[in-house]
């Protein structure tokens, strides 16, 4: 877990957790206050196709998540995302999330909330073959 570590100055792309090929769980928020993306380099590999569950929190001007290049998680089964409220999208330059996520969790989203709220949102047939969503306003389950 790596939270509320504002003044880190050193942007998650110089990090090299990628090279961590043991690493399955990771939390991190609460850093980069000004940050609107995690990169500038749109073919930079920033986390370990090893993750099976990522949790994001609380990054205040962070506008996509496409710089993480979550298609390369290949492993990735869980995704939460908490109180980022300038957060556009989640879904990779491709368009969609992997078939391996199995839960997909979203809270405290306000512009998410509109893209990806079940059958209503634009952006819901993007995440619909999750078998479980859950956000600050339902729970679905495909049971």
């Amino acid at each position: 877990m790596i939270h509320k570590c504002e003044n880190i100055k050193i942007p998650l792309s110089e990090w090299g957790l990628s090279r961590l090929t043991s690493l399955k769980h990771l939390i991190i928020g609460g850093m980069f206050p000004d940050a609107t993306s995690f990169s500038d380099d749109s073919h930079l590999i920033l986390l370990p196709s090893t993750l099976t569950f990522l949790s994001l929190s609380e990054f205040r001007s962070l506008e996509s998540l496409a710089s993480l290049s979550l298609q390369t998680l290949t492993s990735l089964r869980n995704l939460e995302i908490y109180n980022s409220q300038k957060l556009q999208s989640i879904l990779p330059r491709e368009g969609l999330l992997l078939d391996t996520l199995l839960e997909l969790t979203i809270w405290g989203c306000r512009l998410l909330k509109q893209r990806y709220s079940k059958e209503k949102g634009d952006d819901w047939p993007k995440i619909a073959h999750i078998p479980r969503v859950a956000n600050d306003f339902k729970s679905t389950s495909k049971q």
